[in-house]
Formats: structure tokens, sequence, C-alpha cells
């Protein structure tokens, strides 16, 4: 028997390469000059050069930094199951969430390969049971250096968000409520924090001050993923397949205007992979000049997938199948 083999799907650990989509959902090129396996969870630099990557199949991946010129990349973490890294504020250290030690906790490691072992950061909860032990992966950075995180209640099943000081120590409650709420994102100027919640009884998006204050939901139909432009002007999020725009205006208040969409093309966004359960955080990331990173689905060949290569031929199949399906 003999037959070509069809490319695989993102979930699959299939090869694919990440590419650059205009406003439009022009796909300009590729982002990288390699197709990569599984890719998932990508962050961009302060100045849009280099990539943060999860790479690898489910259940097992590994973090590298891609840089965008076309250099080889560099890998940083790859024992145990690692997922969402994001840049440290001054981009020194990588933070991201890993199991290689059995158990889901947050680590951080140099960005420029000095060091070949991952720290965990210490969590403390002090004395509240209703947190479980792990964090979900880190999100975003409040404007003092506070690392922010999610956590999910034991008693409900819900998830908050957290501050964590960035070398570890005691948390501090930022939006805790009987709702789920993740999928965290700090403007640009440090004052707005964007996140998901499921408060009106379906995933949107809402905004808040970080120094606290009455949430407004900014989406319209579903919404997750929050990301903001680099001028801190606009808000996008995911819906479906549907990438939508809200205008930011500047001030002493959040004002914002209605949702545009910009794009609706089949791209991957995430799938099940988080300590519990959840989808990767980050399936996209906005470049400083306005291109999106978009990772393809690689069960369409025009769309990233990596064509066939070769032939496979399979002897002997016939033997095979009568050892596999039973004479009766």
């Amino acid at each position: 028997m003999i037959y070509v083999p069809g490319p695989q799907s993102i979930e699959a650990g299939g090869q694919v390469t990440p590419v650059w989509v205009d406003r439009s959902g022009r796909e300009i090129g590729p982002a990288l000059n390699v197709s990569v396996q599984g890719p998932r969870s990508p962050r961009l630099s302060r100045d849009g050069k280099r990539l943060l990557l999860v790479t690898g199949p489910p259940a097992d991946g590994d973090i590298s930094i891609f840089d965008l010129s076309g250099r080889p990349p560099l890998p940083l973490v790859n024992r145990g199951d690692n997922l969402s890294p994001i840049w440290s504020r001054d981009e020194a250290r990588v933070m991201f969430t890993s199991s290689r030690d059995g158990v889901w906790r947050v680590y951080a490691i140099p960005s420029d390969g000095s060091a070949l072992q991952p720290q965990p950061i210490p969590i403390e909860l002090g004395n509240d049971e209703r947190f479980i032990v792990f964090a979900r992966p880190p999100l975003t950075w409040t404007p003092d250096g506070r690392l922010i995180i999610a956590f999910v209640r034991e008693s409900g099943g819900g998830s908050d968000l957290l501050a964590l000081p960035a070398e570890g120590g005691r948390v501090d409650e930022l939006v805790r409520t009987e709702f789920n709420e993740d999928s965290a994102r700090v403007s640009p100027d440090g004052r707005w924090l964007a996140y998901r919640s499921n408060r009106s009884g379906r995933s949107e998006i809402w905004v808040r001050a970080i120094a606290g204050s009455a949430p407004a939901r900014v989406s319209q139909d579903g919404g997750r993923e929050p990301v903001w432009s680099r001028n801190g002007r606009e808000l996008f999020y995911l819906q479906s397949n549907k990438v939508i725009a809200i205008a930011v205006k500047p001030g002493e208040s959040f004002s914002f205007g209605s949702p545009v969409l910009l794009f609706d093309r089949p791209y991957f966004h995430g799938f099940g992979g988080g300590p519990a359960g959840e989808d990767v955080d980050s399936t996209y990331d906005v470049a400083p000049d306005g291109r999106f990173l978009m990772l393809p689905e690689s069960t369409d060949p025009n769309r990233g997938a990596v064509p066939a290569t070769g032939i496979v031929v399979v002897q002997n199949w016939v033997e095979e199948l009568k050892q596999r399906v039973p004479v009766r």
C-alpha cells in the first residue's frame, strides 16, 4: 500500500509557519523563515523584532525565542509541558507556567540563554484555602512591576486575577468575583486592565482601571483574548474567527467606540492544554507597526501547512490488517 500523508493540524503537532496579516485580513507573508511544530502562545518583544513561542506536540511544549530577522532561534526551556511565556517588563527574563516538576507552577528564566534551569517564583496565598495550589499562566504586568496571574478557586471552580511580586511572595487580589476572570492585558500607559469575564453569562471583554473602578463591558456578542495596540489607542479581541477592534480615546476616564470587524478568517485559536483544561492564553499578537501575527491552521495547505514531502510505503499491510481485524 502506498499513500501520500496529508498535513496535520496544530492540535496534532503539525508543522506550520506563523504569518503576518494586515488589518484587512490579507496575509502579507511568513513571520518566520522556517516551519515549526505546533506553534502556540506567541508574544512579540516591545520592538517587534523577537518572538516568544511555544512549539512541540500537545502536552509537551518547548519555549524558544525567534529572531524575526532570520537568525537561528534561541531555545530556553525544553523539559516538561511549558505554557504561555511572557516577557518581563525589561525583557531580561521570561515568565511561564510549567508542569516540569509534576505540579503546575510559575517559573522565570533569563531571556539571553545564560541559564539552563528556570527558577520557580514562590507564591504565598496566606491563609486563604479557597485557591488550589497551581497557577494558570502568567498574563501581563502592572505599572509597579507586579506580575498578574490567575488562580482557580477550589470552591466553585472560578478563576480570579491576582498580582504577584516579580520575585515571588504574597499575592494581592486584583479582580475577585464569583465569576471567571482571565486573559488579562494592561494598557501601554499602565492605567487600564482588559480581561475576559463571564459575569454577563457569556465570555466578554471588560475594562477597568488598574487602581480599581467599576468595569465597562466593551465587547458585543462574545469576546476573548484582548490585546492592546502598542500606542494604546485601540483594543483588539477575538470573536470566533473574527478579529475585532475598538477605538480607545485617551483621558481620565475610559472612553471607547463601537466594535469594528477587521477580518474574519480561520486561524488557530487554542486548545484545552492549560493546567485546568483551559485554552492556551495567547494565540495571536500585534506588532508595533499594526500587523497581526497569526497562527494558520495547518489543515489548509494554502494557509501555512507544509505540503507532503514524500510517499509512505506500507509492506505486508494485508497481514497487519488480519492481525488488527479478527476473522469471524
